[in-house]
């Protein structure tokens, strides 16, 4: 499946030519590819079902529920095949859950894996740590630890994690917190699943495989016949929870696409506005949207992005882009946008 990862062009999109101006025509070639995605309702029918005395790999409803038996082998694995470019930038999504174990020992998601001694791992531990690592040909090639990582569940709670691949940097995402940045593991393989250090139990209720296909945010100057210019509007996904001013760490891809279309067009200026739901009061609502675009403002600017290219404004609750009408919709509404206000 291919398809265009969340941008939109809105607002008046007919370039008007009349003499000597310049406007700026935008292109979109940036593409995510799902690689591979199961949970809930899509069910976990391509991991092997696994019931014995030692071994447990059977779906739960709409978990997936994996455990190990006591036993003198260290490591266990689930997996199965995928096909992506570990070249290419990529993203895994996953949520999940200790249920039963040592809380001191990790379980996590194994990817770009080849077999049983060729693979790369990702792994937490309900003793508050993250582990990040490489096996090749069986001997652990890069491992990296980080202790007492507070936004790690509790056994029995459920933990979003979300691991992103961006050139040569990885970074991991626990709960809407970042707690890793680090130079990318190598990556042997193809497959993506399941890993466990020791006797535990765990369940996962969904696992998403993202590859970035190549390509950028485009922008090409061309002289034209107007002294208007296009206010061009890019919407992306960028997140918010109810009330928070903070963007959800998935929306960490959306932003970086900006800055990179800021960097490669050094003569645009845009204008970030914030917008929200119709939840709470006017007031109250008016402030969180100017400082969820001074939010992304800020971001812009620890990047590289001059200040001076860029300015905020809150639109509160005035510009829904769907009705308020459920949840769904006023998660949509819960945004920024970004208009390009100059070429020069």
């Amino acid at each position: 499946m291919t398809y265009n990862p969340n941008l939109v062009f809105l607002g008046p999109m007919k370039l008007l030519v009349v003499v000597c101006a310049l406007f700026l025509a935008v292109t979109v070639s940036a593409q995510e590819h799902v690689v591979f995605e199961a949970g809930g309702a899509k069910g976990w029918s391509m991991f092997p079902h696994i019931e014995s005395d030692t071994l447990f790999c059977a779906q739960a409803g709409n978990l997936l529920r994996l455990a190990k038996g006591q036993t003198s082998t260290r490591g266990w694995l689930w997996v199965a095949p995928s096909d992506f470019n570990d070249s290419n930038d990529y993203r895994i999504e996953a949520r999940i859950r200790q249920i039963a174990g040592d809380i001191y020992n990790g379980f996590g998601i194994a990817y770009g894996y080849t077999d049983a001694k060729n693979y790369a791992c990702f792994m937490i531990s309900s003793w508050k740590q993250v582990k990040l690592a490489s096996a090749l040909n069986g001997k652990w090639v890069d491992w990296r630890d980080m202790l007492q990582v507070k936004a790690i569940k509790a056994v029995g709670e459920f933990n979003n994690i979300v691991f992103e691949k961006k050139k040569n940097e990885v970074t991991i995402t626990i709960n809407d917190t970042l707690v890793l940045t680090a130079v990318a593991p190598k990556v042997v393989g193809k497959g993506i699943g399941f890993v466990t250090h020791a006797p535990l139990a765990f369940e996962v209720e969904s696992l998403k495989l993202t590859e970035a296909v190549p390509g950028s945010l485009k922008a090409k100057s061309t002289t034209a016949s107007s002294e208007s210019l296009p206010n061009a509007t890019m919407r992306f996904h960028i997140l918010f929870d109810p009330g928070k001013t903070e963007a959800r760490p998935s929306s960490l891809g959306e932003l970086n696409q900006v800055v990179g279309f800021m960097r490669s067009n050094q003569q645009v200026s845009i204008e970030i506005g914030g917008h929200t739901d119709d939840l709470g009061n006017t007031k109250t609502n008016q402030k969180v949207s100017e400082t969820r675009a001074q939010a992304v403002m800020n971001y812009l600017i620890m990047k590289g992005i001059a200040a001076k290219r860029i300015t905020v404004k809150g639109y509160g609750e005035s510009k829904p882009v769907v009705p308020n009408s459920s949840p769904e919709n006023r998660q949509k509404n819960r945004r920024v946008e970004f208009v390009i206000r100059s070429t020069q």
